[in-house]
């Protein structure tokens, strides 16, 4: 696994993850970050990457390094 689909991926384990109420969607998260749903889902896929301020946007939001 590359390390673009891992991130990828970790995006997605950490968004489902949020909360107690069974995460949160794509467009949720997007409105958190202040990114589009479709931004979220490339992510997600290994589509696009996230920029340094993307991965310090959700790194701060979900709490981890």
């Amino acid at each position: 696994m590359d390390l673009l689909t891992y991130i990828g991926n970790r995006i997605r384990e950490l968004r489902l993850a949020y909360g107690s109420e069974g995460g949160l969607s794509q467009e949720a998260l997007a409105q958190k970050l202040d990114v589009t749903a479709n931004t979220v889902s490339r992510w997600e896929t290994a589509t696009n990457k996230p920029d340094i301020n993307d991965l310090e946007k959700l790194s701060r939001f979900f709490g981890v390094s």
